[in-house]
Order: structure tokens, then C-alpha cells, then sequence
């Protein structure tokens, strides 16, 4: 349905675009150099839209086209550039490609509403998403606005009567962004929030005159008629034997002459004559049936977080319709019906705040503890200087014990424990600086 003309518009677009082609300014450049970008100017996603260029994006973005120089441009985060390798030409901005936004000179429309009608699951309740069966697009239009009304020839086929609802949505994207059916219990069809933005649930009697529903009557089986057999009249001839003789008996009875006059009785009845006039009944015209008043409530806001830049926001609509009474219509309270309108508003620089960035906590590097005490080094390298022999003039005999010498006296201890020192401290100085590039290596 519209859907099916909004893909058709986008093919009509690019069609007959020469091959390797996609749209006006595709490519890497023209014989000047220049080359037809969509400069982003006005790029502001939705709060619950964390997309990045690339993907998939919803939100309010109008760009203008503008011819740049191929060589040196930078693009901006939501500019979309043709070209190799281009700049969100495969961003999905409402359920549109930067290239058919490209395609279509940077102007298409990215804002909609459509009109479903749906059966209420509940015929004598109001109209709401979770009382709507199978809903049925019947209308779309570019741009956000409502229908107090519309064509009842766009009624689908089989609606009647009362139990009927009317859902409208408005919607990120074009027209071709509105599914044609839409089943809430078979989720067929369901968009989410966005690209919805905002929806107005209504009885469909308060949009549109509907037709009654015709009730088929039976046709009656004529009974047979029977046809009587037909008795014969007439009465015999009786033809008579012999003839009779009559014998008179008694007296004669005579027979008055003349016209007897006859006496009325009672008062004479009057015949009418001619054909009697009857007075007609004057018609009084059926006023024009007005349409149910719709009083929206006020916006009531959401809540939001920081880095958010736009609230989402409700409010009660109540659609009151007319009753007629007399030759006047009337508002009829007792069947007024209420419903939920959702939005959205940006936040004012007032409400936006920033989140706070989180505090990185540095991580402490353990020290590596010699397993040599650097003071044994200090210690080792600054030791006292090999000790100078003792000499005496006195000429001993060599002990038995061979721990002096014979031809001085002079005892050998001392020498020998200061080379045991001397060389324990060479030992620990070279254990200790493999130890210490190990560790730094």
C-alpha cells in the first residue's frame, strides 16, 4: 500500500542513472573537482538511539546539499559523502540510506504519520493498543499532525457498525517506514519507540461516519396452493309416470291483488360522496451530525539521565462524542473515552547535564626486594683493605700445630679470612645484578 509507493518513489528516484552511478554527485569527483555532499544541519538522535555512524540511527536530521571540492574536505560526523570510501552511505538515518538521501538531493522527508483502523478486542470498551486486534493502514501523510477525520471510502472492506478503533502514529522516517498491518497479538508489524514518537488511540466513530451493518432477511418458501375439484350443480330431471290426480282439500286461501306499500323503519343513513383530504405531517430536517470534541490533557514529562537531550513526555486525551436528543446534539459524558498520547520535547540547557567521567584508578607497580641487602654490597665494596703482616724480630720455633710460620713467627689467620670476606663479597655483588636486570628485563 503506501509503503509500496514510498519504495516505488525511491526507485523512480535512482532509475535511469547511468551504471556505477547512485545519485546526484556520487563518485570521486567531476571534471572540476568538485563533488554534491549532504552537510549535516540539524543531527540530534533520540535519547534511547546510541548509534554511531555506520549503523542504524533514529532521531531529527535535516541536511542541505552543497558542492564541495573533493580534495580536502572533512566531513563532520552526520555529513554524508559519496565517494570512495564515502561517509555514512550505508547509515541508516529513520530506515533511509545516506545514499537514497544522497539520491534524492539531501530533501527527503523524514517525518510521517499513518492512520490504521483495527477491531476492538473488547467492543464495549475505548480505544487503546492493548484493546486493538489486526490493525489495517488506511491513510499516510509526510510531516506530524493528526486526523480529526477522513475519507470513508479508505474504510476497509467488512467494517460496520460500532467496535471499531483508530490508532495514528508518527513516526522518525518516510512513509515506507509504516508497516501495512500491524498484530499485536501475532507481533507482525510492531514498531518500537522510536521510530514511533508519539501515537493517539480513538474510536473510529468519532473520525468517520461508518456504515450500519446490513442484516440479510430470509426469503419465506410460498406454500402450494391446492386446487379444489369442482362438484357439479344442476338438479335432475325427474321425469313423472302417470298422471296424477289432484283432490282439493279445505278452503280455498285468496289471493290479495295489488302493490302492498312498504312502511321504512328507522333513520336513514347518509352515504358520503368524493374522496376525504388528509392533512400531511410536516418534516423536520435531521441536524448534521458534529464530530466528537478531543480535549488533550497536559504534558506530563518522563524522567531523564544525564547526556540525555530529549524527554519523553504523555498526556490524557478525552474524546467526548454527541448525542442527539430532540433536534439538537448534545455532548454525551457517559460515553466519553480517554487515551494515552506519548511525545517527546528537546531538553532546555537548563535540564541537559553531563555525565561525570569515571575516575580511573592507577594501579601500583609492587617493588622487587633484592634478595641481597644493597648494604652488603656498600659494605663489601667499601671493606677494609687486606690488613698489612705484623713483623717481629724474634725468631720462634715453628709450633706443632703448623699455624705460624717457622721463620717469622708470624700467625696466618688473619690473611686468610680477609680473602674469605673479599671473595663472598664478589659472590653477592654478581648474584645481585643478574637478579636486578632479570627484574627489569
Amino acid at each position: 500500500m503506501s509503503a509500496a509507493l514510498a519504495v516505488a518513489g525511491v526507485v523512480a528516484v535512482t532509475a535511469g542513472l547511468p551504471a556505477g552511478a547512485t545519485g546526484p554527485g556520487q563518485g570521486n569527483g567531476g571534471s572540476n573537482g568538485k563533488i554534491t555532499v549532504c552537510v549535516s544541519d540539524k543531527a540530534q538522535p533520540a535519547t534511547n538511539s546510541r548509534s554511531t555512524p555506520g549503523g542504524e540511527v533514529w532521531g531529527d536530521f535535516t541536511w542541505k546539499a552543497s558542492e564541495v571540492k573533493a580534495s580536502g574536505f572533512r566531513a563532520k560526523k552526520w555529513d554524508i559523502v559519496p565517494g570512495k570510501p564515502g561517509t555514512n552511505l550505508s547509515t541508516t538515518f529513520n530506515g533511509v540510506t545516506g545514499t537514497q538521501i544522497l539520491a534524492d538531493g539531501c530533501k527527503l522527508a523524514l517525518r510521517s504519520t499513518g492512520l490504521y483502523v483495527y477491531p476492538k478486542v473488547d467492543a464495549t470498551a475505548g480505544a487503546t493498543w492493548w484493546n486493538s486486534g489486526r490493525q489495517v493502514l488506511v491513510a499516510t501523510w509526510s510531516g506530524w499532525s493528526w486526523k480529526a477525520s477522513f475519507d470513508p471510502s479508505l474504510l476497509p472492506a467488512g467494517v460496520c457498525g460500532t467496535g471499531w478503533g483508530v490508532q495514528q502514529d508518527q513516526v522518525w522516517g518516510p512513509v515506507s517506514v509504516l508497516p501495512d498491518v500491524v498484530d499485536r497479538q501475532q507481533d507482525v508489524g510492531v514498531l518500537g519507540w522510536p521510530p514511533v514518537v508519539a501515537d493517539w488511540h480513538s474510536d473510529l466513530t468519532a473520525v468517520v461516519t461508518v456504515p450500519a451493518c446490513v442484516t440479510s432477511t430470509p426469503t419465506a418458501t410460498p406454500t402450494p396452493t391446492t386446487t379444489p375439484t369442482q362438484t357439479p350443480t344442476g338438479t335432475p330431471t325427474q321425469t313423472p309416470t302417470g298422471t296424477p290426480t289432484q283432490t282439493p282439500t279445505g278452503t280455498p286461501t285468496q289471493t290479495p291483488t295489488g302493490t302492498p306499500t312498504q312502511t321504512p323503519t328507522g333513520t336513514p343513513t347518509q352515504t358520503p360522496t368524493g374522496t376525504p383530504t388528509s392533512t400531511p405531517t410536516p418534516t423536520v430536517p435531521t441536524p448534521e451530525q458534529l464530530a466528537a470534541l478531543v480535549a488533550p490533557g497536559a504534558w506530563v514529562d518522563g524522567t531523564w539521565t544525564c547526556d540525555d537531550v530529549v524527554v519523553v513526555r504523555s498526556r490524557t486525551v478525552t474524546t467526548t462524542p454527541y448525542v442527539l436528543e430532540g433536534d439538537e446534539w448534545v455532548l454525551d459524558a457517559a460515553h466519553a473515552t480517554t487515551a494515552t498520547e506519548r511525545g517527546s520535547r528537546d531538553l532546555t540547557a537548563g535540564e541537559q547535564t553531563t555525565c561525570a567521567s569515571p575516575v580511573v584508578t592507577p594501579t601500583t607497580t609492587p617493588t622487587v626486594t633484592p634478595s641481597v641487602t644493597p648494604a652488603s654490597e656498600v659494605l663489601a665494596a667499601t671493606s677494609t683493605s687486606t690488613p698489612s703482616p705484623t713483623y717481629t724480630s724474634e725468631v720462634l720455633a715453628a709450633g706443632s700445630g703448623g699455624s705460624a710460620l717457622a721463620a717469622t713467627g708470624s700467625t696466618v689467620l688473619p690473611v686468610l679470612l680477609g680473602g674469605v670476606v673479599l671473595v663472598g663479597a664478589g659472590v653477592a655483588l654478581v648474584l645481585y645484578r643478574r637478579r636486578s636486570a632479570t627484574d627489569e628485563g
